[in-house]
């Protein structure tokens, strides 16, 4: 928000009315784009571990994903590097190579994490109502907010094809970004909310019982108390009256 900001007082407030001034790139819109370009990659990474677990350490899979998404880092950080040593916005018409090949690993990456996700969750159904339950609702997570990602992505290519020059598909790029971000950040937090949801409160299934393929559970010792009341005095004074009789037996063995 503070790379925005200064973006907007640049152009709207030191330099209003300055037509020469649009053409140029001031340097916190580059510096945004990169910011963008990070978070992208470590919400992808977050994914991808995510994905190997679920897999059963599927090594190919999570190399696939590993691989689109470093060229997608790769080809966006090159866009911008460009862009900063000539700080001109006409520039962008001779890099929009590297902006096509950037959203087409953009949209790769996506495509191929919702696939995976949507593969390796529907592995682990079972028998059980409410497990499925839960994975049917992680799914619908999944695939709305992977769309909602490539929907975007998928518009900021076409703005980029379309006007190159004017640099429109830099606001999707900042909108996609905070899109990436958002789409972990509930994931993250809506998991007691979908546990509540299937299996209410404490009952059904405990957390810890769940385990993902590879993962070894924590041996803790378990600890039993066993507690057995007498309610009837009747019962009581009988289990009393016997010990007694016991203990006067003993006594006169001796």
């Amino acid at each position: 928000m503070i790379l925005i900001a200064h973006a907007v007082y640049y152009y709207a407030v030191l330099n209003f009315g300055d037509t020469d001034e649009l053409g140029d790139t001031v340097w916190s819109v580059l510096a945004q784009v990169y910011l963008a370009t990070w978070c992208d990659s470590i919400v992808r990474a977050v994914y991808c571990r995510r994905i190997w677990l679920l897999s059963g350490r599927n090594h190919i899979l999570a190399c696939c994903i590993a691989i689109t998404s470093a060229f997608t880092f790769v080809f966006a950080t090159i866009f911008s590097t460009k862009m900063l040593l000539t700080m001109h916005t006409p520039a962008a018409a001779h890099n929009v190579f590297y902006i096509y090949i950037t959203f087409a690993g953009v949209i790769s990456s996506d495509f191929l994490i919702t696939t995976s996700l949507c593969l390796a969750l529907n592995k682990h159904r079972s028998m059980f109502q409410g497990t499925n339950s839960l994975i049917s609702i992680i799914i619908l997570y999944t695939i709305n907010t992977s769309l909602l990602t490539t929907i975007c992505a998928l518009v900021a290519l076409i703005a980029a094809a379309s006007w190159p020059k004017n640099m429109i598909y830099l606001a999707l790029i900042f909108t996609l970004s905070k899109l990436y971000v958002g789409s972990l950040l509930s994931a993250l937090n809506s998991r007691h909310a979908i546990w509540e949801k299937c299996f209410g409160g404490s009952g059904g299934l405990q957390r810890s019982s769940i385990r993902m393929p590879g993962q070894t559970l924590t041996s803790q010792p378990i600890v039993v108390k066993m507690e057995r009341e007498v309610e009837n005095d009747d019962n009581s004074s009988r289990i009393r009256g016997d010990s007694d009789i016991e203990l006067q037996k003993q006594k006169s063995d001796h």
